[in-house]
């Protein structure tokens, strides 16, 4: 019998480098600094942060890309 949460991870490794590979390499590093904040600031493995990145976008209808700069943005204002 297969266990159904073994093929989770790839899933969502498969859907996240699809998400990815569409964006600028611009895009790519925003994406990853913001990942880097979620990770640090709410103690997050890398897959857990990008998959609160993609459900932050996807409740506000937004890309990626653009969710992850109005994190950076909200960062620094709260750490200045």
């Amino acid at each position: 019998m297969t266990d159904p949460q073994a093929s989770l991870p790839m899933a969502t490794d498969t859907a996240l480098a699809g998400a990815l590979a569409q964006l600028s390499l611009d895009e790519k590093q925003t994406v990853d600094r913001a990942r880097d904040i979620l990770m640090r600031q709410m103690n997050m493995n890398d897959v857990e942060a990008y998959a609160l990145l993609t459900e932050m976008a996807g409740k506000r209808k937004t890309g990626l890309a653009d969710m992850s700069l109005q994190l950076l943005k909200v960062s620094r204002v709260l750490t200045i």
